[in-house]
C-alpha cells in the first residue's frame, strides 16, 4: 500500500488537527498517532539534488497529506514514502508482531500481511534504504533491513506482546513499550539465575517421570509440556519478594498441581509419594480429597534468601470456580494486614486455555477487578496453554485467536511466551509482576507449551489427535532443549548440570523407599494466625444479648447524619422514627438487623455486607448509606457510633450470582473476625451460585478442612410473586446437611434474627449459616420485637414454642402444628380469629443442626396430644418436608403417632405464577392445617 493510499484513509481535517495537538503536548492524543508523528518531521524532509552541480538542499514539505506536486525536471526528489512506511512497519511490529513470534513449540509462526513488505508499498530494493528509527533504542538511523530485523527481535522471539490497541492508560502503554524495546537490566538473566532455572525446571521434569515410572497409568494431570511454569512461578514469587511483596496466594485447576505443590510450595516428596500409595490419616475427620484437589501454605524462599509466604487454595474438579474465590481471600488478607496499598499480598491464578475461554465466571471475575469493595490491586494470570481441552481442539474450544484475549476487556498487557523457553517464560512473568505492582491492575502471562499425554495419564490422545500426538511424540521435552542450550552455548558447565540431577533424582528415590515402608507422611501445612483462636466445634451455648443501654446508644446514633448532609426527607424520617421505635418497644426487622451490625462494630468485629441493591436494601428497607440529595456525597450513620469502633462495608454487587459469592467465601476464608453477609436480590436467583454452594460453602470442611463463616441471606417466601420470586431451594440446602457443616435458618421475629447474626460471630467455630430472610415481614406490624428480647441475657432461639415462647395449655393440646418461617404468622391469624383452643404452633427457627431434644421437650409436654403436623407453602417435593418427615420420625418414636404434611402437593415449578390461585392455594392449606382429620 501506498502512502498516499494509507492517508486517504483517514481524514485530512482530523489528520492535521490531531498533528497541531501533537505538536503541543504528545500525550494528549492517541497513542497509536503519536508513534506515527514521532517521526513525521523526518518523513516531511524534502531533499532536492540539482543533477547539474550535485547541490543538495532541504526543504520541510507542507502539512499537506492529499495534495501531489509536481517538480521541475532538472531537480529529482528522494521519496519520503519509504520513511513513512518505515514508521508505518514500527507501528505495525508493536501491535501485530505476536502474530508472527516464535511462541508455539510445536508450530512454526506464519507469516502476516500485517507485517508484509508488499502490504506496505515495499519491494526488496527499499530494503537498503536508510530510515530514522524514532523512538526505538536503536541508531538514529538504520537501512530498512536492520530496522526490521531489530524489530523482530524485539517482537517475534520468545516473548510477544499484545498492547497496542489493548491498553488504554498512555503512562501503562509507554511502561510496557519501553521494557521490551528497552531491555532493560532486570530482566537480563545471569549464570546464577540459570542454574536456578535449569534446577527448577529439571525438578519438574524429575518429578513427573518418577511419578510416570512407579504409578503406571495413575492420575496426576501431568504438568509435562509446560515444565517451564515452575521456574516461572519461582520467578513470579522473586520478583514479588524482590518488589516488597510478603504472600502469595494461588489458585489453580488440577493440571500440574501436584509439581507446584512439590515444586514450589516444597510439599514433601514422600507425603505425595504416601497419597499415591493410598496410605492416609485413620484419625482425621472428614472425607478428603483426590491428591490433586489439596491446598498448601509455605514460606518460599527466594533467589537472594528472602522469605515469602505461599498458599495454593484447595479446588475442586470445577474448572475456574477458585478464582474469584482467590480474590476475596486476598482481599480479606489485604485488609486484615493493613496493605491499603495492595502491594504487600498478590493473588495469582493459573488458568487452562480450553476453561479459562469457555467458562462464563472469569468474565464475572474481571468485571470485579476494578470495582470499589473488590479490588485487590491486580491479579496475576498465567494461562498454562496446552492447545487442547480433554480431546477438543482449540478451534473447538473458542471463538478467538487466543485463550487470552477475553482479558482485553479489561485493557491489561498481555505476555505471550514460549514454554520451550524457560528463560522467556522467566522474563515474562518478571515484566507481568512489575506492571501488577506498579499499575495496580490485571495482567496476563500466556504460557504456549503442549500436554504430553492424555487429559490423565489413563487416556491416549492419539484417537482423537494423531497428527498432533505424532509431533509431540518426537519432540524434545522443555528441560533437554534448555540443558542443549546451556550446554552448546557454554553457558553452564556440565559438572554442575549433573550435581543438580544427582541431588534431585536421588531426593525422589530416597523418599520413595523411606514411604515404601508403610511410613504415613502427613505434610504439616503452615496455618494462618488468624484462624489460631477458632475450634472445630463450639458446643457452648454463646449468649448474644446486648445491654441496652449500649443498644440505646446505638439507636440515637444511627438515627442522625450530619446538620449540614442535606438527606432525602422520607429518609431522615425513617432514620428518626427508630428513636421512638426503641422507646416504644416495637422494634423492627431492619432496625432489629441494624442494633446486630452496630452491636458488633462496638465490639471490634467487622462487618461485611455485599450484594445486589444491598445498600438500601432489594425491598427499600435497610438505608445503611444515606445519600446528600444536593451533592451525592455518602454518609454511613452505623460508622459513627464510636472513636475506638470497628467499620461496616457495604457493596452494592454487580448482577452476578457467582463469582460474587465466589469472592464472599473467600473473603470469609482471610477475616473469619467478620461477620461477612452475602445477600441475594431474591433467593430465587442463589441457583446462579450453585456450583460454588455444592463445591466450596457446604464441602469444604469434610474436604479440605477449611472453615467458614459466610452467612447467605436469601429472601424466601410465597406471596403470589410467581415461580421466579418466592423460593430460594431451602430444599436443596437441607439435603446438603451432615457433620455439622453449616447452620440452616428461618427466623421469625426480628429479635431472634438479630441474635442469629451475633451467634454467627460470638461463636469459637466457623459454620456457614444458610439464613432464609423474609420479604412480607419487613412490614408487617405483628412482626416486631419487644427490647427486652435483646438484653444482655439473650439467646437465640432454635424453637419456638406458641406466640411468646411458651406453649399456653399445654396439657389441654391435641394438635401441634410445626412449621418455619413467614407461615407462622398467616397460621396465628387463623388460630386466634377461629379461637382455636386444643392446637398450637410451634416455629423451628433453626432447621439445621436439627434440635431434636428441645422439639421432644415440647412433644413431650403436651399428655393430650394426638397428631402432629408439618405445615408449609412450599411444595411437597420442595421445602423442608423431605428433610423433616424422617427427623421427626426418629424423634418421635415411641409415641403412638407420626408426623404429617400439610401443604401445596407437588410441582415441578415452585408455585403458581398467577396472583389469585396462589392466594386461593394460601387459604385453603392454612385452613387444612387446623380442620383436616
Amino acid at each position: 500500500m501506498s502512502s498516499n493510499s494509507f492517508f486517504n484513509q483517514m481524514n485530512q481535517a482530523y489528520l492535521e488537527e490531531m498533528y497541531e495537538k501533537y505538536t503541543q503536548d504528545p500525550e494528549s492524543i492517541d497513542a497509536s498517532l503519536k508513534f506515527f508523528f514521532l517521526g513525521f518531521d523526518s518523513a516531511r524532509e524534502e531533499i532536492l539534488v540539482d543533477k547539474s552541480t550535485g547541490e543538495v538542499t532541504k526543504n520541510m514539505m507542507p502539512l499537506e497529506f492529499f495534495h501531489e506536486k509536481s517538480y521541475h525536471q532538472d531537480t529529482y526528489r528522494a521519496k519520503a514514502s519509504v520513511q513513512e512506511t518505515a514508521f508505518q512497519l514500527i507501528a505495525a511490529y508493536r501491535e501485530h508482531g505476536h502474530l508472527e513470534a516464535d511462541i508455539n513449540p510445536l508450530v512454526l509462526p506464519e507469516k502476516t500481511k500485517f507485517l508484509d513488505l508488499k502490504s506496505h508499498g515495499l519491494s526488496d530494493n527499499d530494503l537498503n534504504v536508510e530510515v530514522s528509527t524514532a523512538d526505538l533504542p536503536l541508531s538514529d538511523k538504520l537501512p530498512l533491513k536492520d530496522l526490521i530485523e531489530a524489530l523482530k527481535l524485539i517482537y517475534c522471539k520468545g516473548v510477544a506482546v499484545e498492547y497496542v490497541g489493548v491498553i488504554q492508560e498512555v503512562e501503562e502503554f509507554n511502561w510496557v513499550k519501553e521494557k521490551f524495546e528497552h531491555n532493560n537490566s532486570d530482566l537480563k538473566i545471569d549464570t546464577f539465575e540459570r542454574e536456578w532455572i535449569y534446577k527448577n525446571i529439571y525438578k519438574a521434569a524429575a518429578f513427573e517421570q518418577f511419578l510416570h515410572k512407579k504409578f503406571v497409568g495413575q492420575k496426576r494431570f501431568s504438568l509435562e509440556g509446560l515444565d517451564a511454569m515452575i521456574p516461572a512461578l519461582h520467578a513470579l514469587v522473586d520478583e514479588v519478594a524482590k518488589l516488597g511483596g510478603t504472600e502469595v496466594v494461588l489458585g489453580m485447576a488440577h493440571r500440574g498441581r501436584l509439581n507446584v505443590l512439590a515444586n514450589l510450595l516444597h510439599k514433601p516428596y514422600s507425603s505425595i509419594i504416601s497419597e499415591f500409595l493410598g496410605h492416609h490419616n485413620i484419625k482425621a475427620k472428614g472425607d478428603g480429597d483426590v491428591k490433586y484437589h489439596l491446598g498448601y501454605a509455605q514460606d518460599v524462599e527466594t533467589l537472594d534468601g528472602k522469605k515469602i509466604s505461599v498458599m495454593l487454595n484447595p479446588n475442586p474438579s470445577h474448572l475456574e470456580l477458585v478464582n474469584p474465590v482467590i480474590q476475596g481471600r486476598v482481599y480479606s488478607r489485604q485488609k486484615v494486614s493493613g496493605d491499603i496499598n495492595k502491594e504487600k499480598i498478590i493473588s495469582v491464578v493459573i488458568h487452562g486455555d480450553a476453561a479459562v475461554s469457555g467458562q462464563g465466571i472469569n468474565m464475572e471475575m474481571l468485571q470485579l477487578s476494578q470495582l470499589k469493595g473488590y479490588c485487590v490491586g491486580g491479579t496475576v494470570h498465567i494461562i498454562a496453554d496446552n492447545q487442547i481441552g480433554f480431546t477438543a481442539f482449540a478451534r473447538e474450544s473458542r471463538s478467538t485467536r487466543y485463550p487470552s484475549d477475553l482479558f482485553k476487556m479489561i485493557h491489561c498487557p498481555i505476555f505471550h511466551a514460549n514454554a520451550d523457553d524457560p528463560e522467556a517464560c522467566v522474563r515474562a512473568v518478571r515484566m507481568a509482576v512489575q506492571y501488577r505492582i506498579k499499575f495496580k491492575k490485571d495482567v496476563v502471562v500466556h504460557l504456549l507449551g503442549y500436554r504430553r499425554y492424555g487429559h490423565n495419564e489413563g487416556d491416549e490422545p492419539s484417537f482423537t489427535q494423531p497428527l498432533m500426538y505424532k509431533d509431540i511424540k518426537a519432540h524434545t521435552t522443555p528441560q533437554r532443549l534448555y540443558k542443549k542450550y546451556l550446554l552448546d552455548n557454554n553457558l553452564i558447565n556440565e559438572n554442575v548440570i549433573k550435581s543438580i540431577e544427582d541431588i534431585i533424582d536421588n531426593q525422589l528415590e530416597n523418599d520413595y523407599d523411606r514411604v515404601k515402608k508403610n511410613e504415613v507422611i502427613i505434610a504439616e501445612t503452615k496455618t494462618d494466625d488468624v484462624w489460631q483462636d477458632y475450634v472445630e466445634e463450639d458446643k457452648v451455648k454463646r449468649v448474644t444479648g446486648v445491654n441496652l443501654d449500649t443498644l440505646r446508644q446505638i439507636t440515637n446514633l444511627v438515627s442522625k447524619h450530619p446538620t449540614d448532609f442535606a438527606a432525602n426527607k422520607k429518609i431522615t424520617k425513617f432514620l428518626a422514627q427508630r428513636v421512638q421505635m426503641f422507646e416504644e418497644d416495637r422494634i423492627d426487622w431492619s432496625f432489629a438487623e441494624t442494633l446486630a451490625f452496630g452491636s458488633l462494630l462496638v465490639q471490634n468485629h467487622n462487618v461485611r455486607l455485599s450484594g445486589q441493591d444491598s445498600r438500601r436494601g432489594t425491598f427499600t428497607q435497610r438505608h445503611l448509606v444515606v445519600y446528600d440529595s444536593k451533592t451525592g456525597e455518602e454518609y454511613i450513620p452505623i460508622n459513627h457510633l464510636s472513636d475506638d469502633q470497628n467499620t461496616i462495608c457495604v457493596f452494592n454487587s454487580m448482577l452476578s450470582e457467582l463469582a460474587v459469592l465466589g469472592f464472599e467465601y473467600g473473603f470469609s476464608l482471610g477475616n473469619p473476625n467478620s461477620l461477612n453477609i452475602w445477600e441475594a436480590q431474591f433467593g430465587d436467583f442463589v441457583n446462579g451460585a450453585q456450583a460454588m454452594i455444592d463445591q466450596f460453602i457446604v464441602s469444604a470442611e469434610s474436604k479440605w478442612k477449611k472453615q467458614s463463616g459466610i452467612v447467605m441471606m436469601l429472601p424466601h417466601g410465597y406471596e403470589g410473586q410467581g415461580p421466579e420470586h418466592s423460593s430460594a431451594r431451602l430444599e436443596r440446602f437441607l439435603q446438603q446437611c451432615a457433620d455439622y457443616n453449616m447452620r440452616v435458618c428461618n427466623t421469625t421475629t426480628p429479635a431472634n434474627y438479630f441474635h442469629v447474626l451475633r451467634r454467627q460471630v460470638e461463636k469459637l467455630d466457623r459454620k456457614p449459616l444458610i439464613l432464609m430472610t423474609p420479604k412480607v415481614l419487613l412490614r408487617l406490624k405483628a412482626c416486631v420485637s419487644k427490647k427486652e428480647d435483646f438484653s444482655e441475657d439473650k439467646v437465640f432461639l432454635k424453637v419456638i414454642a406458641g406466640e411468646q415462647g411458651q406453649l399456653k395449655n399445654p396439657k389441654t393440646l391435641t394438635r401441634l402444628l410445626f412449621c418455619s418461617g413467614k407461615l407462622y404468622y398467616e397460621l396465628n391469624d387463623y388460630l386466634i380469629n377461629e379461637k382455636i383452643e386444643n392446637i398450637e404452633l410451634v416455629r423451628l427457627e433453626q432447621l439445621y443442626p436439627f434440635p431434636y431434644k428441645t422439639i421432644r421437650k415440647i412433644v413431650d409436654s403436651c399428655p393430650s396430644l394426638k397428631e402432629v403436623y408439618w405445615v408449609q407453602e412450599e411444595r411437597k417435593n420442595m421445602g423442608a418436608w423431605t428433610y423433616i418427615e424422617p427427623r421427626f420420625a426418629d424423634l418421635l418414636e415411641g409415641t403412638s403417632f407420626k408426623v404429617k404434611y400439610v401443604g401445596r402437593g407437588e410441582g415441578s415449578s415452585p408455585c403458581t405464577g398467577f396472583a389469585k390461585v396462589h392466594k386461593e392455594q394460601q387459604a385453603e392449606l392454612i385452613k387444612k392445617a387446623f380442620t383436616v382429620a
